[in-house]
């Protein structure tokens, strides 16, 4: 009789583990296309944080209110692929968050029961970056908004999904708390979805074009100029400034288009300069001209001729602003004329990464199509870009000539 009722023991253990572990394999593959990776960027495009997101709606993805915090930008990422966010919003209350992407993601089913103390649940997220990890537990408690359960939740799991044993999602993975065991807690979805929002307004500053911050801009009837400086090698000596000064100008008339990157000292007392070198680039119609020279036996000049008198008074206005760590406002300043500034000013290569993938903007580009009209429509180029290269080489230089192409692309080359 012992043997029987040991034979019959061990063969529930064996069809309770084989029935658990159907259900976590069924919710794992009926969900995981709805789990995506959060990253958070600054103005310089550099990753600040990540953290895990659920899609409840074709482009709707929810997360943690402190995976986007203090953000420039946002991305999620599915299989290696990037997807923009387009905007975003967060609780007031609860540590949840909206994003709107530019594409849709499988939406998982939300639960329409609330959770019961010790069911069995799974979490779904992206622990430490490791992406699609599925963990699971009962529910201890239910506190409120909070949903207390024993499934293992790690940094980068912030803001996945905690599903029933249906695959429904319950809650959003939040926190953990250190120093206990099994101290896990989600959001609970009926709450974050009731819960009252605001939009989320993105801080930080326009990242750099082409390494150089815009101090000031030109316009007449034709011609648009632009001034910018490199701070990643400004030296500042008491009343002395070496720079190195980027100079952009576009003549619509005669498509013409300049750049001149100078480096020079500036004397900003004595009003003087001293051109170090310069390297100017050339484009009108569809010959390209590069010429660089350098200047060693240079001296110091009275900074009233035309270069160095356009130059001087703003190089020295935000050295005196480095100098007493005031990179901020040049920050501010910078991207007040980025969120102006017109196509024919901006490179393409300035706007897609150096190998001109069909998904990939470089921050810059990113931050002009969510924040200037004129490049909402930037991500679809990329395609066309390498299509150019493969007929006419390295010729076109500013998105108006990219435009141009998309409409003829043969009219070019």
């Amino acid at each position: 009789m012992d043997k029987l009722i040991k034979q019959f023991f061990i063969g529930f253990l064996v069809i309770f583990a084989v029935a658990v572990n159907a259900s976590s394999v069924g919710v794992f593959n009926n969900n995981k296309d709805s789990v995506v990776l959060v990253k958070s960027f600054d103005h310089n495009g550099e990753i600040m944080g990540f953290g895990s997101g659920v899609a409840i709606k074709e482009n709707v993805v929810i997360t943690n209110k402190h995976v986007i915090e203090d953000s420039q930008r946002l991305a999620v990422f599915k299989n290696g692929v990037k997807i923009e966010v387009i905007e975003a919003y967060y609780s007031n209350d609860l540590d949840v968050a909206f994003l709107t992407t530019v594409s849709g993601f499988q939406p998982v089913k939300t639960a329409e029961e609330a959770p019961v103390v010790g069911e069995r649940v799974y979490a779904i997220g992206n622990p430490l970056g490791f992406e699609e990890s599925i963990s699971d537990g009962i529910v201890s408690s239910l506190r409120g908004d909070l949903i207390q359960v024993t499934a293992a939740i790690s940094p980068g799991s912030s803001g996945g999904a905690l599903l029933n044993e249906k695959g429904d999602l319950i809650g959003i993975t939040s926190h953990k708390i250190k120093g206990g065991e099994n101290l896990n807690f989600a959001v609970s979805i009926q709450s974050a979805l009731n819960s009252s929002i605001v939009k989320f307004e993105f801080t930080g500053h326009a990242p750099a074009l082409n390494s150089a911050y815009a101090m000031r801009e030109a316009l007449s009837a034709n011609t648009y100029e632009l001034f910018l400086i490199r701070l990643d090698d400004l030296e500042v000596y008491g009343d002395k400034v070496y720079a190195t000064t980027l100079h952009r100008r576009h003549h619509s008339d005669y498509d013409a288009w300049l750049e001149i990157t100078t480096r020079a000292g500036y004397d900003c007392n004595n009003k003087y300069w001293k051109l170090i070198s310069s390297k100017v680039r050339n484009q009108r119609e569809d010959n390209n001209i590069v010429d660089s020279f350098v200047f060693n036996d240079s001296t110091w000049e009275d900074s009233k001729n035309e270069v160095g008198g356009r130059y001087l008074p703003d190089v020295c206005f935000t050295a005196e602003k480095y100098a007493k760590n005031l990179t901020d406002d040049i920050y501010v300043m910078h991207t007040k004329i980025m969120k102006r500034i017109p196509l024919n000013s901006v490179r393409v290569k300035d706007l897609f990464n150096p190998e001109y993938s069909d998904n990939l903007l470089t921050p810059l580009g990113e931050f002009l199509k969510v924040h200037n009209g004129e490049f909402s429509l930037i991500h679809a180029l990329p395609s066309y870009w390498v299509a150019y290269k493969t007929f006419a080489g390295d010729k076109v230089y500013t998105l108006d000539r990219m435009m141009d192409f998309m409409n003829d692309p043969f009219k070019s080359l």
